[in-house]
C-alpha cells in the first residue's frame, strides 16, 4: 500500500507516480489530497484518478481540502505530509488494511527503487514480515535539476538523471560542505537520519501511529526533548528513496513560493537555487529499471499505454512560451487505456496526451 498527503500536485505527475510504484507491487494507493483547488483544479484531479478509484486501485480523501497541517494531526506536528497520511491511515478504520499490509509513506516526489532490479515490493515485505522489528529506512537519494531551467514535460524519472554524491561516495569535506549548505540554506540534508523514509509491516493502528515522517523504528526517537515517537528503522540495502526534490530551477522558484508543511524552527524557508551538488552524478539507472519492467508488461495495450506515459512527450504542439521564458502547458483530453487479462488483474494507465505538467 502506497499513502501520501498531496498538496498542488500535478495530476499527470501523480499518476505516473501511482503507475510507477503499482509496476513495483503496490495494490492501492490512498491519497489525501491537502490542496485548496478551485472547481477546474479538482475536476481534473478527480477525472484523472477516476478509473484507478473504479478498478479499487486508488482512494482519493477530499475532507482536508483547504485544511492547515497543523490542524489536521495537531499532537503530532510539526510532521510532514507523508507522516500526516500514516496518521490518519491509523485514525480512519475504514482505510485500516489487513495485518500484514506493506506500507509506503511517500511525497509526490519521491519513487522507491530496489538496488535489484530483479526484485520488488513483494520482496522487501518477505524480509521484513517476520523481522523482530518490522520496519526498515530507505535512504534518500537526491536528485538535482539536470540543468533544466525550465520545467520539462513528462516523467521526473526520464526527465532527472543526475543526483548528488551518497554519504559513502562523498569526501570527508564533501560531507560536511553538503551539511554547512544544507544548514545555511534551509534544506534537507543529503544524509542522515531525517534523508530516509521508511517501509512498514502494519500491524494495527497503534504501532502505525508511533511513526513520524521518516522514522517509525522501536528504538527510541534520536531526541527525547522531540514530539517525535519513533526512533529510527533498521536501515536496508535493498531498497532506496529516488527523491527528486528539486528539479528544474522554475519547479524549485514554485516549490518555494508553495512553502512548507511544516512551520517555525522545522519549517524554515528554503532558499538559494538549486545546488549544483546535486547533479554531480549521472544516474539514469531508475528510469531504465522502469523501462525494463514495462517492456516485460504481458498485456500489449497496458504496455503501450505506459510507455507513452513514461516516454518522450515533450511536443511543441502542446506549449506555449510565457513571460518568463519557461514552457507553460495546456491541458488537453486525457485518454485512458484500461486492459484485462486472464492472468493479470485489470490495470489502468491514465494517459496525458497534452502537457503532462503544470507549473507547480
Amino acid at each position: 500500500m502506497l499513502t501520501g498527503l498531496i498538496k498542488d500536485t500535478v495530476p499527470a505527475d501523480l499518476v505516473r507516480q501511482i503507475e510507477y510504484h503499482l509496476l513495483l507491487g503496490v495494490d492501492v494507493a490512498i491519497i489525501f489530497d491537502n490542496s485548496c483547488p478551485d472547481d477546474q483544479q479538482a475536476e481534473d484531479l478527480d477525472t484523472a484518478l477516476a478509473p484507478y478509484a473504479k478498478a479499487g486501485l486508488v482512494v482519493v480523501r477530499t475532507e482536508y481540502r483547504c485544511v492547515e497541517a497543523i490542524d489536521i494531526v495537531p499532537e503530532k506536528y510539526p510532521i510532514g505530509g507523508s507522516g500526516i497520511a500514516v496518521q490518519l491511515l491509523a485514525k480512519i478504520p475504514e482505510l485500516h488494511p489487513k495485518n500484514g499490509t506493506l506500507i509506503l509513506a511517500l511525497d509526490d516526489d519521491e519513487y522507491v527503487a530496489m538496488a535489484d532490479k530483479q526484485m520488488n515490493l513483494l520482496d522487501l515485505r518477505h524480509d521484513l514480515i517476520h523481522a523482530e522489528d518490522p520496519s526498515v529506512a530507505m535512504r534518500w537519494h537526491m536528485f538535482g535539476s539536470s540543468n533544466h531551467d525550465c520545467q520539462p514535460t513528462g516523467a521526473v524519472v526520464r526527465n532527472f538523471v543526475h543526483r548528488s554524491k551518497t554519504e559513502e561516495e562523498m569526501t570527508e569535506d564533501e560531507k560536511d560542505d553538503a551539511m554547512e549548505e544544507a544548514t545555511r540554506f534551509h534544506l534537507n540534508p543529503p544524509f542522515g537520519k531525517h534523508s530516509q523514509k521508511f517501509a512498514i509491516i502494519w500491524q494495527g493502528p497503534e504501532r502505525a501511529s508511533q511513526c513520524d515522517t521518516h522514522n517509525c523504528g522501536r528504538s527510541p526517537p534520536a531526541n527525547p526533548d522531540s514530539n517525535n515517537t519513533a526512533g529510527p528503522s533498521p536501515p536496508t540495502n535493498m531498497a532506496y528513496v529516488a527523491h527528486y526534490a528539486y528539479q528544474s530551477e522554475q519547479h524549485w522558484e514554485a516549490k518555494k513560493s508553495r512553502g512548507r508543511t511544516t512551520k517555525g524552527a522545522r519549517g524554515e524557508s528554503r532558499e538559494g537555487s538549486v545546488p549544483p551538488r546535486y547533479s554531480e552524478v549521472y544516474d539514469d539507472g531508475i528510469h531504465k529499471h522502469l523501462s525494463e519492467r514495462i517492456d516485460n508488461v504481458s498485456l500489449p495495450e497496458l504496455r503501450t499505454c505506459l510507455k507513452g506515459m513514461f516516454g518522450a512527450t515533450a511536443s511543441p504542439k502542446v506549449m506555449f512560451n510565457a513571460k518568463n521564458g519557461c514552457a507553460k502547458p495546456t491541458m488537453s483530453g486525457d485518454g485512458a487505456c484500461g486492459v484485462t487479462g486472464e492472468h493479470q488483474k485489470t490495470r489502468i494507465a491514465v494517459a496525458f496526451y497534452g502537457a503532462q505538467r503544470s507549473t507547480p
